[in-house]
């Protein structure tokens, strides 16, 4: 059974590991900020700005937004995809190069794809705003674009789920906790 003495060891060790995780607990949440509004919006996004529908629009926008709906879905269908391949590349990548850097080059192309997102907005804006305003639809480059850019956020994404756990893991290697309570102070962590 739990004592007090057992409830305030684990709080003690918590506490240290969190001081030597500090770095990447923040790195965390700011990458945490950027996934959840993409995976929240996302095929709104492909709705409204790629395929220039609206969902409370005429009926030919509210089918342009319908079908944008349905390519972002797709979109993530690919996502899903490419992390499943990319978990398997993980392990190879990082004792290649390391844990910390694999993580770093995978938190710079979120960054890419995230600046991609509004470029590729720009642009579908452009595109549309030459043509004839009752014409509703995607232009085709801009919409393979935004499946390949849904496709690449796989691989971060995968890196994301994984490499986290084993800097943190690195770490805290020598402090004693072991890697249960690691785990559980970073998923607490990840949680507030």
């Amino acid at each position: 059974w739990i004592t007090y003495v057992d409830v305030h060891q684990l709080l003690a060790d918590g506490r240290s590991l969190l001081l030597e995780t500090d770095g990447v607990h923040h790195i965390l949440s700011v990458l945490q900020l950027s996934w959840f509004p993409f995976f929240l919006f996302d095929t709104d996004w492909m709705g409204r700005e790629v395929y220039h529908g609206d969902p409370k629009g005429n009926a030919s926008e509210r089918k342009a937004y319908d079908d944008g709906v349905r390519e972002g879905a797709f979109g993530l269908l690919l996502n899903s995809v490419v992390l499943g391949i990319g978990s398997f590349l993980i392990d190879p990548l990082c004792r290649m190069i390391g844990a910390r850097l694999v993580w770093a080059i995978s938190n710079f192309i979120v960054f890419a794809c995230m600046l991609a997102t509004t470029i590729l907005s720009w642009i579908s804006y452009d595109l549309y705003s030459s043509k004839l305003q009752h014409i509703v639809g995607a232009d085709k480059t801009v919409k393979t674009s935004a499946l390949i850019l849904f496709s690449l956020l796989g691989l971060p994404l995968s890196i994301t789920y994984s490499v986290p756990f084993s800097v943190t893991a690195e770490l805290t290697a020598g402090t004693g906790g072991g890697q249960g309570l690691c785990r559980w102070c970073f998923l607490l962590y990840s949680v507030f």
